[in-house]
């Protein structure tokens, strides 16, 4: 069944009972996948949208003064009074009868209507399209239906949250195509905004977004892998806005041409565990001297004080198989001994022969040589301001990116 088809079936049964199951078999589909495609589909769940649609009605029927409480209950797709009334008063504040008395404005769930979606190539761009179009919906719900992965987190009388996602086209020379999930505060009065990039999937080698949509309270992130076709489902969890912010952009030809044959490859060290050991390092110091021997005595590959107190880090960690080696470069705050943030990469075995190389103010080149094999940029100032995001990515298999 087409997405116009189902809406219009929905909408010519409030007063029936609709069966999920039936629905579903009949679409070819379980209970589980069919439901969760109407919610990545419309931002909304079906349940919820059945629900609210009915109390729509309900409240137009009101209005009319044509039909008793119960009459409209029995209309609305309701079998008791008492569950039309708990309902309403969960959606609206109040009961059908302070409705009919008081003086009240509501908010209703208008029919979705069925067009093509919109993706965005700015987040600018995007905004504004929210901010203009606003007024043509009566409601947030069917104005988030007409833009692609994008989903409200939360709404006040005049702010809303919500995660979207921008398109990214490569320039020449430079990364891959992909997408930017943002994360939104926009206050709809005055048109102020604050945008954070949660990721730029055009930093990942093979990986991108598929989808993203909401599974009940969690926000959903699925993304494939190119050249294993493996697909991956990870969720956006809150977090604290950091101070710091790593992130790896260019990879060079040398490299990316070795690492066709290791880009399946799984490693066993997650964001987690690699955190947990760059902190046994630091807290096996004692003093800046101590540091420094523990550094020059391990497995890291350089370090050296980024700025006072803050210390940039590097690991190379061989594989077991050797075909491999994962580079992994992190931010420590030896005041604290805390770890501040930690990025990792596949790249092909070449030792400890990598070198790191400052091209500027936070932009770093690791290598091999007089071969380039990647860069990175540590985010800060005005820059850290937009990647500062609140939240994070976490995988099924508990890792902190989309891999």
């Amino acid at each position: 069944m087409r997405a116009d088809k189902l809406i219009k079936y929905i909408e010519e049964n409030l007063e029936n009972d609709i069966n999920l199951d039936t629905l579903a078999l009949e679409n070819g589909y379980s209970k589980y996948h069919f439901s969760r495609l109407f919610n990545r589909t419309f931002g909304i769940s079906i349940n919820e949208y059945i629900k609210r649609r009915r109390l729509t009605k309900a409240v137009l029927l009101l209005d009319s003064g044509s039909r008793t409480v119960t009459e409209i209950s029995m209309i609305c797709g309701y079998n008791s009074n008492a569950y039309f009334s708990k309902h309403f008063r969960e959606e609206f504040n109040l009961s059908p009868k302070q409705y009919l008395k008081e003086d009240c404005f509501l908010y209703l769930l208008q029919e979705i209507k069925i067009g093509d979606k919109k993706m965005f190539t700015t987040i600018q761009e995007q905004i504004n399209y929210v901010l203009s179009s606003y007024n043509d919906y009566e409601d947030l719900i069917s104005l988030f239906a007409t833009m692609e992965q994008t989903v409200l987190v939360k709404k006040d009388q005049f702010t809303i949250e919500y995660i979207t996602t921008t398109q990214v086209k490569a320039k020449k020379g430079q990364h891959y195509d992909g997408h930017i999930i943002w994360e939104v505060s926009l206050n709809l009065l005055n048109g102020t905004c604050d945008y954070y990039v949660i990721r730029n999937t055009s930093f990942l080698r093979n990986i991108d977004l598929t989808a993203l949509y909401k599974d009940g309270e969690e926000i959903i992130v699925e993304s494939k892998n190119s050249l294993t076709n493996e697909s991956f489902k990870s969720r956006l969890v809150e977090d604290k806005r950091r101070q710091y912010q790593l992130d790896f952009y260019n990879f060079g030809e040398d490299a990316l041409e070795k690492s066709k044959e290791i880009e399946n490859t799984a490693d066993s060290y997650s964001i987690e565990k690699l955190t947990a050991k760059i902190s046994d390092l630091v807290f096996k110091s004692k003093n800046s001297i101590d540091y420094i021997n523990t550094i020059n005595n391990s497995t890291v590959l350089y370090s050296f004080c980024f700025m006072k107190t803050i210390d940039l880090i590097g690991l190379m960690i061989d594989d077991i198989s050797n075909k491999y080696s994962l580079f992994v470069t992190a931010i420590v705050n030896l005041n604290t001994r805390e770890v501040m943030d930690v990025r990792k990469t596949k790249l092909p075995n070449y030792g400890k022969s990598l070198i790191l190389e400052k091209v500027e103010d936070n932009h770093y080149n690791i290598k091999n040589g007089d071969k380039f094999i990647v860069d990175f940029k540590v985010i800060r100032g005005q820059d850290l301001k937009l990647y500062n995001s609140k939240y994070r990515i976490k995988n099924d298999n508990n890792h902190s990116d989309l891999y």
